[in-house]
């Protein structure tokens, strides 16, 4: 099954679906896979990372907001500095008069 994986021609190894979801635009299975990773391991950096990213996407503000204050939460509890939580787009500044 590895050398299948390996060669590209099966289904993409567990550990890279998120990431083949996400460049798929698939928003709610990249949600889905990262809320699975976050039950097994609720101090996984990437996957907390990626559901905010995620849910940011599919344009989901309020709950990628929650998501981010629950990631922060869990990296303080053990002493990790938390990443800044990232925009879907930047803000624009006003148009000069």
């Amino acid at each position: 099954m590895q050398a299948l994986a390996a060669s590209g021609s099966a289904r993409p190894a567990a550990a890279d679906r998120p990431a083949a979801a996400a460049a798929s635009g698939l928003h709610d299975a990249t949600i889905r896979y990262r809320l699975r990773a976050l039950e097994r391991d609720s101090y996984d950096e990437g996957a907390h990372l990626g559901l905010v990213s995620a849910l940011l996407a599919a344009a989901r503000h309020g709950e990628a907001r929650r998501a981010y204050h629950d990631y922060v939460a869990r990296m303080e509890e053990i002493g990790v500095e938390p990443a800044p939580l990232a925009t879907a787009e930047p803000r624009r500044a006003p148009a000069a008069a």
